[in-house]
């Protein structure tokens, strides 16, 4: 049986790596799995696995169909029309706006609002019923149940596409929004009053909004209120950056959301408690076993946990989790631990295959399965001699389970050597998700989770329901917790600065090589003691410590123009030399594409040292990352027009000067803008960076504008002539003259624009001066990180578009309509669509 389930499961997996879904293809499958599905008990059993497997690519295709079908039509994205739905779960609120997810119950296309009872019937119901996210930019306050008429522009799930980065785009299809957007400045927009929604019962979304109202007002003094917040509730937006940079780099972020460990810990605190208070009734006994009265309390407490916390995806998990691992107690049965773990991997795949996509499920299991696996199954090679038998010496006989219970070996085996087990079980997984490792995190989670789950959670979770009951009360219990949180942030920060340099490991250019002895190796030491060669465990490590980056020959450049959005990133690679031209934009407080997209492409590619970064002008869409960059990784020296950051320039700073040249490993690069001795202001003053190797050059000329193109073609003439051209200040009608675009004379124009641009990047008038040179045009909206190698082989340049190369068939569809707006024309759009199918 459990070889069946790991089949299905492993057929659903497979379908998330798809490019494309097939369509007819899922129908087949299942067709042809159920009737072999009758011989899922009974029959051979590689029929059996076989079956399974096809029954779970069938569904997860079927479900995977069923979601893309419901984006939001390609023809609709950037049009307004009215919404008619309800606010679900909890609004997040920022400086600027509120976010917040809408179930949309009915749409109209119609000017007015009024007309919308004249539209047909089929146009009402082209999108409805779907779950989007919205942006509002005014002070209404939009919370839970409320149904709202708003006018609102979507666009499908976005985001970007880059080497190593995270796939937001994935992580909204898993979430199930089917569009995002935000909501027109409309003097009809409206709450609709529903006479229904007076005698119906608060949904949980509406109880969460009261309760975390109520728990931010009892709790607007303490320091630590945002944590207890994401303990309860689930909602982490509130936590400060500070915070998630001490819990990643301990090892402890999986302590400050709810967590399959926080729900399993309250699953058991009420198994223990109903188990014994049912003891107490012999009545109860004599016609309930106390271990079912435990194990229903284990699983309603464990629901109403993950309501609170607004039955998110992980949540789901974990409350599947419990209920797999208390149906033996139910049932009055007694099932291994590994067909309890099997069990919960199918269930979970059967309601949300999906959730296959998520890092957190491959964390979330491969934690589990490493302790299954560690003291399940790996321990039974101990032999039969070490099976509960007495051990007699001179002083008598001891038995390992009448040891006192302040014994060293004990508290080794239950608190200290789980923390073990998961960090080398671990190490694998998180070097693929994460590209991370917490050095500190065995320590940090011995330390920390016993305080967390029993010091912490409960008395939150008690204080918060008090709130309602006896505020006083509540508020006490509450600030309990936050104290203890201190202590815990106290030891954890204390460990970080007695280890600074050991803190967090970077995994650098991982190799599949390198993993797969990285796997063998954490098996070896899982092993038990005594083992045969178990030593070379360490060995099987050591291609982890030592990254790999790809080999150039002299005289060959690879160029990447990362996917950040309205923004400028470029990263440029010789032989032995790294340059980054541009770091992207600051989005937020707490994001920038330094740390979001640069670092994490170089990492990758195993590239821990820039020789040269160069900063093209001060806007924030190209110097926005620079801080996260200069912090993460050792930058040799960097020029630029200005300083963009506040405070004196570092030593290894130096103003870009016209004239400047140097040779790299057969690759020439030179600064033809700004020239000394005059003055530029703002775009103008950008950085111009030419790059030639044998007969092959690409042109960066940053957001210069006319002015500056005019100052240029004076200055260098025929000598700007590029194969390639960024097209400057992202396409923008105020550049790319027609005079420049003569000199230059691209075959290949790329443009850096944001997917959708509010400031209509490219301009159509650019995109014709381009088409008229004959120059292909690719955009980082529509293709994501573009890579092209300088110097390899003569002949046309053609970039790479990490799109098509590593597509998966949730990533967003180009639509004629989208792929005009992004400069690449119909034409193009075509060699997109046949890439993405396979083709040549």
């Amino acid at each position: 049986m459990r070889s069946r389930m790991i089949a299905f499961c492993c057929g659903v997996a497979a379908v998330s790596r798809f490019p494309d879904l097939p369509a007819i293809h899922a129908i087949w499958l299942v067709v042809l799995a159920v009737p072999l599905c009758v011989t899922w008990w009974r029959g051979p059993a590689l029929m059996a696995i076989a079956a399974a497997l096809l029954l779970g690519l069938g569904w997860a295709v079927g479900v995977g169909n069923a979601h893309v079908a419901a984006l939001l039509p390609g023809d609709l994205e950037g049009e307004d029309f009215w919404v008619i739905g309800e606010v679900r779960g909890l609004p997040q609120t920022s400086a600027r706006s509120q976010q917040f997810t809408f179930q949309v119950e009915q749409s109209c296309f119609t000017l007015l609002p009024d007309d919308c009872y004249r539209q047909p019937p089929e146009l009402a119901a082209r999108f409805n019923a779907r779950k989007i996210l919205l942006n509002h930019y005014s002070d209404a306050d939009m919370i839970p149940d409320q149904r709202w008429l708003l006018r609102v522009r979507l666009n499908q799930p976005h985001g970007f596409a880059n080497p190593g980065g995270f796939d937001y785009e994935g992580w909204l299809f898993q979430q199930g929004f089917m569009a995002k957007g935000y909501v027109r400045e409309n003097p009809f927009n409206a709450r609709l009053d529903d006479s229904s929604q007076l005698l119906a019962l608060p949904s949980i979304s509406l109880i969460r909004y009261h309760l975390r109202s109520r728990l931010l007002e009892a709790m607007r003094e303490l320091p630590h209120a945002s944590i207890i917040l994401a303990l309860v509730l689930g909602d982490q937006e509130q936590i400060s950056a500070e915070s998630w940079s001490l819990f990643t780099a301990t090892g402890t972020n999986h302590l400050i959301v709810i967590s399959g460990m926080h729900v399993a810990f309250i699953a058991l605190l009420c198994y223990g408690l109903s188990n014994r208070l049912a003891r107490l009734s012999p009545w109860l006994l004599l016609r309930i076993p106390a271990q079912k009265c435990g194990a229903v309390s284990a699983v309603l407490g464990a629901f109403v946990y993950c309501l609170l916390a607004g039955f998110s995806v992980p949540t789901q998990r974990s409350c599947i989790m419990v209920l797999v691992f208390m149906s033996g107690q139910l049932v009055g049965r007694q099932f291994p631990p590994s067909f309890s773990f099997c069990l919960a991997l199918t269930l979970v795949l059967l309601i949300n295959p999906l959730s296959v996509t998520g890092a957190g499920f491959w964390l979330s299991f491969g934690a589990v399965g490493t302790l299954l696996l560690a003291f399940g199954g790996i321990r039974r090679l101990r032999g039969a001699n070490r099976r509960r038998s007495k051990k007699t010496d001179e002083f008598g006989s001891v038995d390992d389970d009448e040891r006192p219970r302040w014994d060293g070996r004990r508290l080794w085996q239950q608190h200290v050597q789980p923390q073990y087990v998961v960090f080398i079980g671990m190490i694998v997984p998180l070097a693929i998700m994460m590209q991370q490792l917490s050095l500190l995190s065995p320590l940090a989670n011995v330390l920390a989770i016993p305080l967390v789950n029993i010091l912490v959670v409960p008395p939150a979770l008690l204080g918060t329901l008090l709130l309602v009951i006896h505020a006083p009360l509540g508020t006490l219990l509450l600030t309990l917790a936050n104290h203890v949180l201190g202590v815990v942030i106290w030891m954890l920060q204390g460990l970080t600065s007695h280890a600074s340099g050991l803190v967090l490991w970077q995994f650098f250019g991982l190799t599949t090589a390198s993993l797969v002895f990285a796997c063998a190796g954490s098996l070896l030491m899982l092993m038990p003691r005594g083992w045969p060669s178990r030593w070379l465990a360490l060995v099987m490590f050591l291609p982890l410590l030592f990254p790999q980056r790809q080999l150039l020959k002299d005289g060959v450049a690879e160029l990447t123009v990362l996917d950040v959005g309205q923004g400028l990133a470029v990263v440029v690679q010789t032989a032995t030399h790294v340059l980054v031209y541009d770091t992207g934009p600051r989005l937020s407080e707490s994001f920038d594409t330094g740390s979001a997209v640069v670092f994490p492409f170089l990492r990758q590619g195993g590239l821990r040292r820039v020789d040269r970064l160069i900063v093209s002008h001060a806007d924030n869409d190209h110097a926005g990352g620079l801080e996260s960059v200069l912090k993460l990784l050792e930058v040799e020296n960097i020029a630029g027009s200005t300083w963009p950051e506040e405070g004196g320039e570092p030593v290894n700073f130096a103003l870009c000067e016209q004239g400047e040249r140097w040779v790299w490993d057969g690759v020439t690069f030179e600064i033809l803008h700004p020239s000394g001795g005059m003055t530029y202001a703002g775009n103008d003053s950008s950085c111009v960076l030419r790059i030639e190797t044998g007969e092959q050059s690409v042109l960066l000329p940053g957001d210069i504008e006319v002015g500056a193109e005019r100052h240029l073609l004076q200055q260098q003439g025929t000598a700007l002539a590029s194969d390639v051209l960024i097209a400057p200040h992202h396409g923008s009608r105020t550049s790319s003259s027609e005079r420049f675009l003569e000199v230059v004379q691209p075959s290949v124009v790329l443009y850096s624009a944001g997917y959708r641009s509010q400031f209509g990047h490219p301009a159509s008038a650019v995109v014709a001066r381009y088409d008229a040179l004959g120059a292909v045009p690719y955009n980082t909206a529509l293709s994501g990180a573009l890579s092209l190698r300088l110097g390899e082989v003569s002949g046309p340049v053609v970039p790479t578009e990490f799109r098509s190369s590593h597509r998966r068939y949730w990533f967003t569809r180009p639509t004629q309509e989208s792929a005009r707006l992004h400069g690449v024309g119909s034409p193009r759009l075509e060699v997109v669509k046949s890439r993405s199918r396979g083709g040549d």
